[in-house]
C-alpha cells in the first residue's frame, strides 16, 4: 500500500508540473505570443513490471498498475527468431490499456518456439498515437510445451466434440512428447541391409535422427533383398525430422522407407516435418504395430503399410506374401496437419491390402487422434486428406469370395477436418466393422463421410458384410456413406447415406444394401 501511494504522490506531482505548463502555453496566447513548437516526445517506456507469458496457443501479457502516462498502452508484435530483418506481425490491432491482455494466435503450430519482442506504445496529449519510435524491443523466450501430465493422462475421444480444430491439434502429441526419454542425435540413422541383420530381433531405440540438408530420400531403409527376415524389427522413441526448415527442406521424402519387413514396430516415435512425403512407409509381409507415435505435418501420409507381393506399374515387388493372418494395430497415436502441402497428399493413416482373400486381416485402432486444420483447400487440385484407409491396390492378386480384411476396429478415436475433400475414413473389404466411442467432426469439409467400398470393382465380390456404430457423436453432417451399385453397373456406382450420431445407442447397418438392420439402446 505504501508504494502504491508513493506511486500516485508522483502521478499527482507530475500531473501539477503539466498543469504548470498548460498555464504558462495559454498565458502566452492571452499575451499574443507564438506558443514554444511541440517537444519532441521521447520514445515511450515499457510499463513498469512488464512481462509476457506463454503456453500453446496463448499470450498474456501482464504490467503494474497504472501505466505510466507516456506508455498508456502497449501494442504487441512478435516475428520468428530466424529472420534477422522484418517479419513482424502484429499481436494486437490497436494498443491495449488493461491490466492484462490475453492474445490469441490462430495460426500458431504445434511444438512451434517463438521469440516474442514486445514493444511499448504512446500516446499525445490529446490522445493520438505519437509519431516517435518504438520502445527498446524485449525478447522474451515462451515456453509452449505444457507441463508433463500426471500418469492418469486419458484421451477420451468423445470430449473432443465441442473443442475447437486447434484446441482438438492440442490435445496430445504436446503432453505425450513430453514424457519422452532422452534421445542420442546420431543423424540420419542408416541403411539396414541383410548382412547386417541375421539373426533374431532388430531393436533401434532412443535416437534423434535430424536429416541433414541435402538428404534426399529417407531416415533409414530395409534394401529390396526378398529373402525372408530373421525375427522382428523395432524402433523404440525415434524422432526424425529435417534439420533445417521445412520450407527449406523439400527434398525430404520419407522418414523411413522400408522393404519386405517381417514383424513391424514403431513405439514411442515421432515423425516431424517430412515435407514431401510419409513419416513412415514400410512394405511388410506379417504384422504391424504402431503405439504412442505421433505425426506432426508430415507432406503425405503418417503411416503407410503397403503389401506388395507382385511387381507394379514401374515397381518391382517389394514383399513376401503372407504366410498366416496379419494382424494390425495403431494405439494411442496421433495424428496432426499432415498432407497439406506434400507431393502426394493422401489418408493419415494408410493400410494397403492389410490382408488378402487366402490370409485375411484383423486391424485394431484405438485411442487415436486425426486432426487436420487448413485455413484454406489446396489450390493445386490435388486431393487433399482423410483419417484413414484400408484398401485393395495393385501388386497383389486379386480378392476373390473372402474379404481382404477379417475385422477393422476402431474404439475412442478422433476425427477432425477442416477444408478437406477426402472421407475422414474409407473402408473397404471387410467381414465386419466396429466402430465405437468415437467422435467424427467435419468442418466445412467436402467428404464428412466414412465411406465404405468406394471403387470396389477392383475388389471383385468380396464386399463389406456388417457394420456396428456404437455411442458415437458427429459433427457437421458426417454419414455413413455406403457404397452399393458396381462400378461398372449400367446406373454407375450409388450410395446410400445413414446418420449415424447415436449417444447411448447401438446402430448395425447392412454393408451390402446400407440398409439399417436395428438400432438399440446400450445397456
Amino acid at each position: 500500500m505504501t508504494e502504491r501511494n508513493e506511486y500516485v504522490d508522483a502521478l499527482k506531482s507530475e500531473f501539477d508540473a503539466y498543469s504548470e505548463k498548460v498555464t504558462e502555453i495559454f498565458d502566452a496566447y492571452e499575451a499574443g505570443l507564438q506558443p514554444d513548437p511541440e517537444p519532441v516526445i521521447p520514445r515511450p517506456v515499457l510499463p513498469e513490471g512488464f512481462r509476457v507469458q506463454g503456453r500453446g496457443r496463448t499470450v498474456s501479457l501482464s504490467w503494474n498498475m497504472p501505466l505510466p502516462r507516456e506508455t498508456p498502452g502497449v501494442q504487441v508484435q512478435r516475428k520468428p527468431a530466424f529472420k534477422e530483418e522484418g517479419g513482424w506481425k502484429n499481436l494486437t490491432n490497436e494498443a491495449t490499456d488493461g491490466w492484462s491482455d490475453i492474445i490469441s494466435e490462430s495460426e500458431a503450430e504445434v511444438e512451434t518456439d517463438w521469440i516474442y519482442k514486445m514493444r511499448g506504445f504512446g500516446y499525445k496529449a490529446d490522445g493520438t498515437p505519437h509519431a516517435s519510435p518504438w520502445s527498446e524491443e524485449v525478447t522474451y523466450q515462451i515456453e509452449i510445451d505444457p507441463p508433463v501430465p500426471p500418469p492418469s493422462f486419458e484421451f477420451i475421444a468423445l470430449r473432443c466434440a465441442e473443442n475447437t480444430a486447434a484446441q482438438n491439434k492440442l490435445v496430445a502429441i504436446p503432453a505425450m512428447r513430453a514424457e519422452r526419454e532422452a534421445r542420442d542425435s546420431i543423424g540420419t540413422i542408416g541403411d539396414v541391409r541383410r548382412g547386417d541383420w541375421t539373426e533374431g530381433d532388430l531393436l533401434k531405440e532412443n535416437l534423434e535422427s535430424v536429416v541433414p540438408k541435402g538428404y534426399s530420400q529417407w531416415s533409414s531403409n530395409l534394401h529390396k533383398d526378398l529373402a525372408p527376415r530373421p525375427g522382428k524389427y523395432t524402433w523404440r522413441n525415434i524422432g526424425v525430422s529435417p534439420e533445417i526448415l521445412p520450407e527449406l527442406a523439400r527434398q525430404l521424402k520419407w522418414g523411413t522407407r522400408e522393404f519386405n519387413a517381417s514383424l513391424r514396430e514403431f513405439l514411442q516415435c515421432d515423425f516431424t516435418d517430412i515435407p514431401r512425403e510419409h513419416g513412415l512407409y514400410v512394405s511388410n509381409y506379417e504384422g504391424t504395430k504402431v503405439e504412442e507415435c505421433t505425426f506432426l505435418r508430415c507432406g503425405s501420409q503418417g503411416v503407410q503399410f503397403a503389401h506388395r507381393e507382385l511387381p507394379y506399374q514401374q515397381y518391382d515387388a517389394d514383399t513376401l506374401p503372407y504366410q498366416s493372418k496379419p494382424y494390425h494395430s495403431l494405439r494411442n497415436s496421433h495424428f496432426v496437419d499432415n498432407a497439406y502441402k506434400g507431393d502426394r497428399p493422401s489418408f493419415n493413416a494408410t493400410y494397403f491390402d492389410a490382408g488378402t482373400s487366402e490370409f485375411p486381416g484383423t486391424l485394431m485402432i484405438e485411442n487415436c487422434s486425426f486432426v487436420a486444420d487448413w485455413p484454406e483447400a489446396r489450390a493445386d487440385g490435388k486431393k487433399s486428406t482423410g483419417g484413414l484407409v484400408v484398401t485393395h491396390a495393385q501388386g497383389n492378386p486379386d480378392l476373390k469370395d473372402q474379404c481382404m480384411m477379417e475385422l477393422v476396429h476402431i474404439k475412442n478415436c478422433l476425427f477432425d477436418f477442416t477444408k478437406g475433400d477426402r472421407a475422414l475414413a474409407s473402408l473397404r473389404s471387410v467381414d465386419e466393422i466396429v466402430i465405437e466411442d468415437s467422435c467424427f467432426i467435419g468442418r466445412d469439409h467436402t467428404m464428412p463421410f466414412i465411406t465404405i467400398d468406394k471403387d470396389y470393382g477392383q475388389m471383385g465380390n468380396t464386399k463389406t458384410k456388417l457394420i456396428k456404430i456404437r455411442n458415437c457423436i458427429t459433427e457437421g453432417d458426417v454419414k455413413l456413406n455406403v457404397m452399393t451399385g458396381h462400378v461398372d453397373d449400367p446406373g454407375g456406382q450409388q450410395s446410400v447415406k445413414r446418420d449415424i450420431h447415436c449417444p447411448g445407442e447401438e446402430i448395425v447397418v447392412d454393408g451390402v444394401t446400407g440398409e439399417i438392420i436395428s438400432r438399440t439402446a446400450l445397456a
